[in-house]
């Protein structure tokens, strides 16, 4: 991935390897829209701004881990089983409706991401901030971005964007 790859090239790089049909990709190929110009300059930065979590692999009763949204590296350190891998993972999978590390593994270690004690309906959730961009347009609100399940299996999911 280069800084010039837009997300739409991304997703697209994605659909072979999604499971859709030729039909269903065909169709989301349509929806996303062309990348817009960018004259030279640079769009704002998106930041995490927290991730939570409820029944969701080593958690249970919803939990959020807030972070300093801005530029640089940022650091999750805690003990072993503190749940470090576990938001990491919800972030990806509120993202991206998938987990890297999951590709390959056997059916066994796909059916563990569900929280054994918590027995309300999984969901995990980001927020994004985007900083002022180049552009002018100054910060924009906050938007949550939240998968929310609805049956006993991974792929039962909807996604919520507020």
């Amino acid at each position: 991935m280069t800084d010039t790859t837009s997300l739409r090239d991304l997703l697209l790089a994605r659909l072979p390897g999604s499971g859709l049909s030729a039909e269903e990709q065909a169709l989301l190929r349509d929806l996303l829209p062309a990348a817009q110009p960018r004259n030279g300059r640079r769009s704002g930065a998106v930041y995490l701004r927290s991730i939570t979590a409820s029944g969701w692999r080593g958690i249970g009763p919803a939990a959020t881990v807030r972070l300093n949204p801005g530029p640089g590296l940022t650091l999750v350190a805690g003990r072993n089983g503190s749940g470090k891998s576990s938001f990491a993972e919800a972030a990806e999978m509120a993202l991206t409706g998938d987990n890297f590390r999951w590709q390959g593994r056997t059916q066994v270690w796909k059916k563990g991401w569900r929280n054994l004690h918590e027995h309300s309906a999984p969901e995990v959730a980001v927020e994004l901030c985007f900083d002022a961009g180049s552009d002018g347009e100054g910060a924009k609100e906050p938007v949550t971005v939240r998968r929310i399940w609805h049956g006993e299996g991974l792929e039962e999911s909807r996604t919520v964007v507020e």
